[in-house]
């Protein structure tokens, strides 16, 4: 897996996006149809929200928000990484008059029924978080190609296509 980089695609509206810096990752900007990043050529998306920008979608912002989170249900991996602790969100410990009891059971509410929320505490460790996911996202991918294609064909798998010559198939490697 970490032959090659994750192609990750930042959308253009997005105004703080993450740099991915020290990670192995090609980022391209592009206006994305709905979220704020991609794993390029495959449709897994993230939401990034800061606890601010979270509070405002899910108060003053509601029906935007279920909107944008109604269309990223189409992706068969999606996610909302927050840039804050759910023990603020919990406690009150914001600058927003909404109920935390409220915030928190809203949060509760669109994790079952859109997509998972991820409480990272940091901005640093939401960056890390959506790498993450995504990296394992594709893992899971190959994981499954393994599976389908040793119940097509036992003797082919991924790796025995890695260890086939370069110009060569790995059927020829085998059958050689």
């Amino acid at each position: 897996m970490s032959d090659f980089p994750l192609r990750i695609i930042v959308d253009t509206r997005e105004q703080a996006p993450y740099l991915f810096q020290g990670y192995d990752v090609i980022v391209e900007r592009a206006a994305l149809p709905t979220a704020d990043y991609q794993l390029a050529g495959f449709r897994a998306v993230a939401e990034r929200k800061s606890m601010g920008d979270l509070l405002n979608s899910i108060s003053h912002d509601r029906a935007r928000f279920e909107k944008e989170l109604e269309r990223i249900q189409t992706y068969d991996f999606r996610c909302v990484v927050v840039e804050g602790n759910f023990s603020d969100l919990a406690a009150g410990n914001f600058s927003s008059r909404m109920n935390p009891h409220s915030a928190a059971q809203t949060v509760a509410a669109y994790s079952v029924r859109y997509a998972p929320f991820f409480f990272c505490g940091s901005r640093q460790h939401s960056e890390y978080m959506v790498y993450s996911l995504f990296r394992q996202y594709l893992r899971s991918i190959v994981k499954r190609y393994e599976l389908y294609q040793k119940e097509q064909n036992p003797a082919v798998t991924l790796e025995a296509a890695e260890r086939a010559p370069k110009g060569q198939s790995c059927l020829t490697a085998l059958n050689s």
